[in-house]
């Protein structure tokens, strides 16, 4: 099998994208179901680790860091602001982000991304 890698060139909230998720956040309303990619970016900010995970068009944004701190790494789904958004397919984002936290620095120091 080749991997394939794509040189940074995107970018969310303002960070290059370093890595995007094969699993999409899901999140679903009385007659739709909504699929957002899941970004890992890298950040400036030392204190909270250097990469943040983020969902696109949503207020999720998390430092990846505090994420493996709590309990929010074990819930089958998680709310933004209160009920307005659910997403809802939590676990498999966590799972994923988990497996590829080993890879980071590399593809960091790369400036390159699995794609």
């Amino acid at each position: 099998m080749i991997t394939k890698f794509k040189i940074y060139e995107a970018t969310d909230r303002g960070e290059e994208i370093i890595y995007t998720l094969k699993t999409q956040a899901i999140s679903t309303s009385v007659s739709n179901t909504y699929k957002y990619n899941v970004n890992i970016l890298e950040t400036e900010d030392i204190g909270h680790g250097k990469y943040t995970l983020s969902i696109e068009t949503t207020p999720g944004c998390w430092y990846v860091s505090t994420l493996m701190e709590n309990d929010r790494r074990y819930s089958k789904s998680f709310s933004i602001q209160g009920d307005d958004w659910l997403c809802e397919n939590w676990r498999d984002i966590m799972k994923e982000l988990i497996e590829i936290l080993p890879k980071l620095d590399i593809l960091t120091q790369t400036k390159k991304y699995n794609l």
